[in-house]
């Protein structure tokens, strides 16, 4: 079932009104956001060891992890060629 944009409002009122403040609000972005910096964090490592278990040659040519994620970015469908 589809949410309607009033529920996402009413939800979202129910939450900051269940709030002690709003010092707790972002306390709790603060955290998820360090979350989800984690996880792209495992996320990216996973990626490129499993990238050079396969081409180990393309080190020099992915590099840190900017770089890595923006050549991977421009591929459309991961080959040997593209990575390399």
């Amino acid at each position: 079932m589809e949410k309607t944009n009033k529920s996402f409002l009413d939800e979202a009122k129910n939450t900051v009104k269940s709030l002690e403040s709003s010092e707790d609000l972002i306390k709790r972005l603060i955290d998820q956001f360090d979350g989800l910096n984690k996880a792209e964090n495992i996320i990216f490592k996973n990626l490129y060891d499993l990238i050079f278990l396969y081409f180990p040659e393309s080190i020099d040519k992915l590099g840190d992890k900017d770089n890595f994620i923006n050549t991977l970015g421009k591929c459309k469908v991961f080959s040997r060629r593209e990575i390399i």
